[in-house]
Order: structure tokens, then C-alpha cells, then sequence
């Protein structure tokens, strides 16, 4: 078996287990508008250029946003760089409460 086929035949099991990137992206609208349905304070903003091909993302958890007042004027960012077929970067955005424990803002 050659290099290519095998390749081939991997990617092809890898995305029916998985699904395409594409098909994941899509169901970033359904996956955000079902955390708001559960916590009606959650915001979130979702760009598409004008192919309708998905460019970024926030969710701010309404959690955060109701306990904001309490949180450490301090906050810290990360960033994780995406490799693969789309490159992108992946950004966090977190605060400390009273308590010192982690939480996540956006």
C-alpha cells in the first residue's frame, strides 16, 4: 500500500468519524444559541465574510457577566495558535474572584 492511499483512506475514516472542519464550523451558531437558551445573560457575535465562510467567534457566559463587579481588576489572556487546514488562533480571556479561582470571561 502506498503512501497517498494510505493517507487517503485515513483522512476519509478520520472525517466520517468526525465530520469535515467545514460541518463542525457550521454548528457554532446552534452550539452558542443553545448555551444562551440555557443561560438567557450569555452574549455572543459570530462573523462571517461574505462568502459566508466563518471568520471568528465570542461567547461571553453570563455567568461572568453577573459576577463581573466582584472580579479582580486584573485579567490575563491567552492564546493558542491552530495549525491544520485552517490556521487560526485561539483566544481566552480570564479573571480571578475574591477567592482567587479562575474564571473564564470570553
Amino acid at each position: 500500500v502506498s503512501y497517498q492511499i494510505a493517507f487517503r483512506t485515513k483522512s476519509r475514516a478520520l472525517e466520517e468519524l468526525n465530520g469535515t472542519p467545514e460541518k463542525g464550523f457550521s454548528k457554532i451558531a446552534s452550539l452558542f444559541q443553545n448555551i444562551k437558551n440555557a443561560d438567557p445573560d450569555t452574549h455572543y457575535f459570530i462573523k462571517h465574510d461574505s462568502d459566508k465562510r466563518f471568520l471568528f467567534a465570542v461567547l461571553v457566559p453570563g455567568m461572568s457577566i453577573r459576577i463581573s463587579s466582584s472580579l479582580r481588576k486584573v485579567a490575563s489572556i491567552d492564546a493558542a495558535h491552530c495549525f491544520g487546514q485552517y490556521h487560526g488562533i485561539l483566544f481566552a480571556l480570564v479573571m480571578l474572584d475574591a477567592q482567587d479561582h479562575i474564571v473564564p470571561i470570553a
